[in-house]
């Protein structure tokens, strides 16, 4: 507390401080004068600040060597511009039928229903057989993976736009993916050592 003291012995009050200014103003040149005046008005606000219990390093710093401003980004220009974003590549998505290329494929006819039959929703217009069946997927495992696609007929009526589907036959109507499937994917990973986009 000694260097505080000492440090307080120094401080000067307003009008003393003025006087001392004034007359040291004439003996000395202008930027040294200004100098001096400057740490001489600092001088008391730095003991106050001393004196107190919860005076922080961070408020001391900013007082005696003012507020940092300067940044990285207001001197370089802010930061370097982000690499571009590369488009991910096609296929990895779900996988559509026209992908399983070596998948047995068996068309299913309507039972009770061909083109040209009177509609069953409307009774006045006629069915027409669509370009495009539906299709239903069942992939199984058989050295090491097989694909059947059931081509389901699908006919329309272009009056009323009623859409009449194939059943598909027993067996296909369950899920995508035999239990098999998933036996022989980890088999193949994980003992083949098959990657897994193969």
């Amino acid at each position: 507390m000694k260097e505080l003291q000492s440090l307080k012995s120094l401080v000067l009050s307003k009008e003393e401080r003025g006087t001392f200014l004034h007359e040291i103003g004439s003996a000395l040149p202008r930027r040294h004068f200004e100098r001096i005046a400057e740490v001489f008005e600092l001088l008391p606000q730095v003991v106050e600040l001393l004196e107190q219990k919860n005076v922080s390093l961070a408020k001391l710093r900013a007082l005696v060597f003012g507020a940092k401003t300067e940044r990285a980004r207001t001197l370089c220009g802010g930061p370097p511009p982000a690499p571009p974003k590369r488009a991910k590549r096609p296929g990895h998505g779900r996988r559509g039928q026209r992908s399983y290329t070596g998948a047995r494929r068996l068309r299913t006819l309507q039972a009770n229903l061909k083109p040209g039959d009177p509609c069953p929703g409307c009774l006045h217009g006629k069915v027409r057989k669509l370009k495009e069946p539906a299709t239903s997927i069942q992939v199984s495992a058989q050295l090491p993976i097989q694909a059947v696609v059931h081509e389901l007929q699908r006919l329309r009526c272009p009056r009323c736009n009623t859409l009449d589907t194939a059943k598909a036959p027993p067996g296909a109507e369950g899920e995508k993916y035999d239990l098999s499937t998933g036996v022989m994917v980890g088999m193949l990973r994980y003992g083949a050592g098959v990657p897994s986009h193969r």
